[in-house]
């Protein structure tokens, strides 16, 4: 089957699921980069230390809260597209290219919200400056997702999209790099506690810049598929 038939006369919803799948991905991902950028302040106000003028900033159980209601979302999305799928007889894509593009965005946001998560949870007060750096490159990978599933259906935009997955996968590598920097620096620190906190908070994070990555893969499978 030519890219050109996929959607005569399948079902095109499953387009439209995914490619809100994949905006709030990037959703989740600038809430946390907007976590970590106002990390102390967050830290202070929910100490009851924060500055008297203005708004009062955001506590770090809020902004973990925020992106918690962005994954419940995601959750949300991807039940509507599993029913979707189990209540469809023709799909535009292979039941299984569907079913590991959805989970993997599921996944991506499951581990930006454990990193806001645990940094709460641990009561973290100090970050590695990699965190935020390693966000920001997830955020910039979930742009070029959102940007590849609002093509995908385009057989004209395929050479686009593949300039889109190798840019998603040397910002994986990039991430490793940064996270791997982290941990080295991490363990010269003599705060053992400090030192599992943040291990597991920098590997969820790097988690879900892997699973952008996994959800590249599927999508290169997709277009050799319909070649």
């Amino acid at each position: 089957m030519k890219l050109k038939d996929w959607l005569v006369p399948r079902e095109e919803r499953f387009f439209d699921i995914l490619q809100e799948q994949s905006a709030l991905v990037h959703e989740g991902a600038e809430a946390l980069v907007a976590m970590l950028e106002g990390y102390d302040a967050a830290v202070k106000a929910g100490t009851g230390d924060a500055v008297t003028s203005g708004a009062t900033p955001r506590t770090v159980r809020d902004h973990k809260r925020r992106v918690k209601e962005i994954e419940h979302r995601g959750d949300m999305k991807t039940h509507e597209l599993y029913t979707a799928l189990n209540a469809t007889f023709i799909t535009p894509l292979d039941r299984e290219d569907i079913g590991n593009l959805a989970s993997a965005l599921d996944d991506i946001l499951d581990f930006t919200y454990a990193t806001a998560n645990h940094l709460h949870l641990y009561d973290v007060r100090k970050l590695p400056k990699e965190l935020l750096e390693v966000a920001m490159l997830l955020r910039d990978q979930t742009v070029h997702l959102r940007d590849v599933l609002s093509w995908l259906p385009e057989p004209s935009k395929r050479d686009d999209i593949k300039a889109k997955l190798v840019e998603i996968h040397s910002l994986e590598n990039q991430a490793d790099d940064l996270t791997n920097r982290a941990k080295a620096e991490l363990f010269l620190q003599d705060d053992v506690k400090h030192i599992i906190k943040m291990k597991d908070i920098l590997e969820y994070l790097e988690t879900a810049t892997d699973k952008c990555e996994d959800a590249a893969d599927v999508v290169r499978d997709i277009l050799v598929k319909h070649q």
